[in-house]
């Protein structure tokens, strides 16, 4: 589904079962839609932070060429994708960490604003069974938030 669909799903989530003080681990997409909530929605009062593993916040330049319309819509110029990249306060609550070469990302994860932890593991997937990339995402998730 796309972005914007993906953070009214959360939403209405976090609405209904009354949650707070969340902090989101994310994958890739995942991440996109937890910084849409923050930016766009109301129930960014209800997260406290967010860590995003691969996320392509630039969008991917590979997007443009995919066949489907979600998948697309993650090409650099994409209307969400712009406006994502503009909404640069969001980025002090999200914790970025990503691989340092990811054949899906080639623009990379780099987040401006936002703490970027780059990690050795090559890979849009293999990050995640970093051991690195786990201790950073349950630090945070221990801590209730960023690592300081």
């Amino acid at each position: 589904m796309p972005v914007p669909q993906g953070t009214s799903v959360v939403s209405d989530y976090l609405e209904r079962e009354g949650l707070s003080d969340v902090v989101f681990v994310a994958h890739s997409k995942g991440g996109l839609i937890a910084k849409h909530l923050l930016v766009f929605s109301e129930s960014a009062r209800r997260v406290r932070s967010v860590v995003a593993i691969s996320t392509p916040f630039g969008g991917s330049r590979y997007a443009t060429y995919m066949l489907n319309k979600t998948l697309r819509s993650l090409a650099p110029a994409n209307e969400t994708m712009v406006l994502l990249a503009r909404s640069v306060d969001a980025n002090a609550r999200i914790l970025s960490i990503f691989p340092r070469f990811d054949p899906h990302i080639p623009e990379g994860s780099l987040l401006e604003g936002a703490q970027n932890v780059e990690v050795a593991t090559p890979g849009h997937f293999r990050v995640l069974s970093d051991s690195q990339t786990r201790a950073e995402a349950l630090s945070a998730a221990a801590a209730g938030g960023l690592p300081q």
